[in-house]
C-alpha cells in the first residue's frame, strides 16, 4: 500500500481511537492487539497508559511500515498464557480472519475473567458505500497511476495488484468488485457486515456484549475525495446517514 493511502487510513483510525477513548475513559491495564498492521493504533494505545502487545501475520501488508513492535502469529494461536490480559482489541480485523471462530476460543481464553473485548468492525454500510463508489474508485485510481507512472497501487475495496502488474491485469482484478473478507460474497456481505450479524456471531462465540455503537465515521474503502473531505465533514456525513464502523464492548459469558 502507499504511504499517501496509508497516511489516510492511519488519520481515520486515529480519529475512531479517539472516539473509542473517550466512550470508555477508564480503560487500562494489559491490552492485546489482533491484527496489528503498521502498529499505529497500538501506538496510540500505548500513548495513553495502556501496556500493549500487537499481534499480526507475516504475510500483512503493512510490515514496511511499522512504527510499533508487531509480533507475528499464525493467526489463530494466541501465543500468551491464559488470563494474560485486561484487553482484547481489534480494529477492522475480524472480517479477514479464516478461522474465527477459533480464534475467538483464543481470545476468551487469554482474556482475564473481569477483563474486556473491544471489536471495532465494518458495518452494511461501509460495504453498500464501497460497492457505490467502486467504479469512481476505480477512474481515480487509473489517474493516479496515470499521473505517477506508478506500476503500484491500491485497488478499489483496498486491494493491492501483485508487484509489476500491467494494465491489462489491473483492469481486469478492478472491474469486478472484490469480497472485502472471508464470508460470503461481495453481494452477501451487506448482511455478513450488519450489526445485527456481528451481535449474533459475537454471542454465538461465548461472549456477552456490554456495549455496541456506532463510531460515527462515513468513509468507503476507495480512497475517494480523502484529501477533500476533513474528519469533521465525515463525523457530520456520519450523524447524518450512519458511521460505517460499529464498535462492541464484551465480556466472558458468565457460566451457570
Amino acid at each position: 500500500m502507499d504511504p499517501e493511502s496509508i497516511a489516510w487510513i492511519n488519520h481515520i483510525r486515529t480519529r475512531e481511537i479517539e472516539i473509542l477513548l473517550k466512550r470508555l475513559p477508564r480503560l487500562g491495564g494489559d491490552l492485546l492487539e489482533i491484527g496489528g498492521g503498521s502498529g499505529h493504533q497500538a501506538s496510540l494505545m500505548a500513548k495513553r497508559g495502556l501496556r500493549v502487545v500487537s499481534l499480526d501475520v507475516p504475510s500483512s501488508g503493512y510490515r514496511e511500515q511499522r512504527v510499533f513492535d508487531v509480533l507475528d502469529y499464525d493467526g489463530v494461536h494466541i501465543p500468551f498464557p491464559d488470563a494474560s490480559f485486561d484487553v482484547v482489541f481489534s480494529s477492522n480485523v475480524l472480517e479477514h480472519v479464516v478461522e474465527l471462530d477459533r480464534l475467538e476460543a483464543e481470545m476468551l481464553r487469554v482474556l482475564r475473567a473481569d477483563g474486556r473485548a473491544i471489536h471495532i468492525v465494518p458495518t452494511h454500510r461501509w460495504r453498500l458505500s464501497t460497492w457505490l463508489t467502486h467504479y469512481p474508485g476505480l477512474l481515480a485510481l487509473i489517474w493516479r497511476r496515470a499521473r505517477r507512472g506508478s506500476r503500484r497501487d491500491v485497488l478499489p475495496g483496498g486491494r493491492e495488484p501483485r508487484t509489476g502488474a500491467d494494465w491489462v491485469s489491473l483492469l481486469r482484478q478492478a472491474v469486478v468488485p472484490a469480497r472485502h473478507g472471508e464470508r460470503g460474497t461481495v453481494f452477501t456481505e451487506y448482511a455478513h457486515f450488519h450489526p445485527r450479524r456481528w451481535s449474533a456471531h459475537f454471542e454465538g462465540a461465548g461472549w456477552r456484549i456490554v456495549d455496541s455503537f456506532d463510531l460515527g465515521l462515513f468513509y468507503t474503502g476507495n480512497l475517494l475525495a480523502w484529501r477533500h473531505l476533513p474528519i469533521t465533514l465525515r463525523e457530520r456525513l456520519g450523524h447524518l446517514v450512519g458511521g460505517v464502523t460499529q464498535c462492541f464492548v464484551l465480556e466472558k459469558r458468565k457460566r451457570v
